[in-house]
């Protein structure tokens, strides 16, 4: 996703998004100053690879600490603009995680591909968009309609490295802990 957003067009898309919002914001926000600051580091971006140095031309600043907040901005706007008001009575559920959608289609076939087509009308990132099905997997959940019931089982991509902080590591005993309780809590 990250690479796929045209720089020009989320700087347009994020600065009318933070102008239209601006009365909800404190009398002292720097809203000026955050849009020239987006517009800086989107628009200078140079990283490393190896022993040579590029300009990003294209796309989201990868390796910023804004990156990932700069995508969620950018494709939410379409979300609340576009997708919501048009196709929100024939989602019973809609999520996205970054990159990532998950959601319950109520519509028409020829509503969805519509929907599809939609989606994808934002600048020039694209979406791979699934066919609707009983089965699918989000993130590191698997759901399945079997009957009348929902079945959920957690999922592991095959090239998980399972690469979990070793109790013998430097870091604070509640890392450690943390990193157990959150796991048992997942399964």
């Amino acid at each position: 996703m990250y690479t796929n957003i045209d720089t020009d067009h989320a700087i347009e898309v994020i600065g009318a998004w933070l102008d239209s919002i601006s009365s909800q914001l404190p009398s002292n926000f720097p809203l000026q100053a955050i849009k020239a600051a987006m517009k800086l580091v989107m628009k200078n971006y140079i990283f490393e690879w190896g022993d040579l140095y590029f300009l990003q031309l294209l796309g989201t600043a990868m390796g910023t600490s804004a990156a990932c907040m700069w995508a969620t901005m950018y494709f939410a706007v379409h979300e609340m603009g576009k997708l919501q008001p048009t196709y929100g009575r024939h989602l019973l559920l809609f999520k996205r995680f970054i990159d990532d959608i998950f959601g319950v289609w109520t519509g028409t076939t020829t509503q969805w591909k519509t929907f599809c087509t939609d989606v994808n009308n934002f600048g020039i990132l694209r979406w791979e968009i699934e066919t609707p099905t009983t089965a699918v997997t989000f993130l590191d959940l698997s759901l399945s309609i079997t009957g009348n019931k929902i079945v959920s089982k957690t999922f592991q991509k095959p090239e998980n490295l399972f690469l979990y902080l070793p109790a013998s590591s430097a870091h604070p005993q509640g890392c450690i802990k943390g990193t157990v309780y959150s796991l048992i809590n997942r399964y």
